[in-house]
C-alpha cells in the first residue's frame, strides 16, 4: 500500500484490514529520491518489505524491513 504526505512516500505491508492487524512493516521515502529507485519497494508478506537502492558506480543496496513478534505474544503470532 502507499500514501504520500509531508514530504514523504510511504509504502506499508500488513494484513488485510478484514483480519487483525498486529503486524506490519514499511519504508518511508523522501519524495525527491523516489524518481531514482529502480523499482518500488515491495511487501513480500505482512512482516516483510525489500527496497532496492541506487548507490554511485552503478551498485544497489537491498534494504529489508522486518517484524518479529516479541517473546510474550501468543504461539498464533509468532507463527
Amino acid at each position: 500500500m502507499e500514501e504520500v504526505g509531508a514530504g514523504y512516500t510511504f509504502f506499508w505491508s500488513s494484513q488485510p484490514k478484514a483480519e487483525r492487524c498486529d503486524a506490519g512493516v514499511a519504508f518511508a521515502i523522501w519524495n525527491d529520491i523516489m524518481g531514482h529507485l529502480p523499482c518500488m519497494p515491495q511487501g513480500i508478506n505482512d512482516r516483510l518489505m525489500s527496497l532496492r537502492l541506487p548507490l554511485r558506480g552503478n551498485h544497489i543496496a537491498t534494504i529489508i524491513s522486518a517484524y518479529a513478534p516479541i517473546m510474550s505474544s501468543s504461539d498464533a503470532a509468532n507463527e
